[in-house]
């Protein structure tokens, strides 16, 4: 398996002040649009919890384990932990493929003049599906797409993202159950050696990977 799994048991660690007035605004945000049954359009959207993704990240900065500061949300919904990826000096990216929920993840942003940039695209790159199978959705890849090391990927990117896929430090995912596989199949694929995926599966259950060769 061309990945590890590094841990899944982080120290909880409350954010600072900027970065909890920050989380603050975005609940509020998302509040608003439950309470106006924005939802009934988007049934499949549901927040994660932000202070246990901000414990993993500073988890990550203080072990030092991401080789740079680029990150990407697979699925970002309100952008809330690839904005909170900004404010904590990442280089970051959210990709969300729903309009409505790219247009309040970008209202987010600019209400707090930050530069987190949103797509509004698939995190399946070009030539990617996925396929329903026994127990859940799995990756298909273009055809004589290879997995190997010498397969750099040079050519993978989203649209409107300057840089390529395996530029990508750290990636950041909240799938449903039955897309779990997908995404660690899709981090295999796609991400450069010794990318990390940290990837939150429900309450107190998330989990850092590192790619491997």
């Amino acid at each position: 398996m061309p990945f590890e799994q590094i841990e899944s048991d982080f120290p909880v660690v409350q954010p600072p002040g900027y970065i909890a007035d920050f989380l603050a605004a975005a609940s509020l945000k998302i509040d608003q649009f439950f309470d106006a049954k924005r939802d009934r359009r988007l049934p499949r959207y549901v927040p994660s919890d932000p202070e246990t993704v901000y414990s993993a990240l500073e988890y990550v900065r203080q072990k030092d384990l991401a080789l740079g500061n680029v990150f990407c949300e697979w699925g970002c919904g309100f952008g809330v932990c690839a904005s909170m990826a900004t404010l904590l000096g990442y280089e970051s990216y959210g990709i969300e493929i729903e309009p409505e929920l790219a247009r309040h993840s970008r209202e987010l942003v600019e209400e707090h003049r930050l530069n987190t940039q949103i797509l509004n695209t698939s995190f399946l790159p070009e030539g990617f599906e996925s396929y329903l199978a026994h127990g859940g959705y799995r990756l298909m890849t273009p055809p004589g797409f290879a997995r190997s090391k010498n397969s750099l990927n040079h050519s993978l990117r989203y649209e409107d993202m300057e840089l390529e896929i395996e530029e990508i430090d750290l990636f950041y995912c909240y799938p449903w159950p039955e897309e779990q596989e997908l995404m660690l199949e899709l981090f295999e694929a796609v991400a450069a050696e010794d990318a990390l995926l940290l990837a939150f599966y429900g309450q107190g259950d998330i989990n850092l990977y590192r790619k491997t060769l």
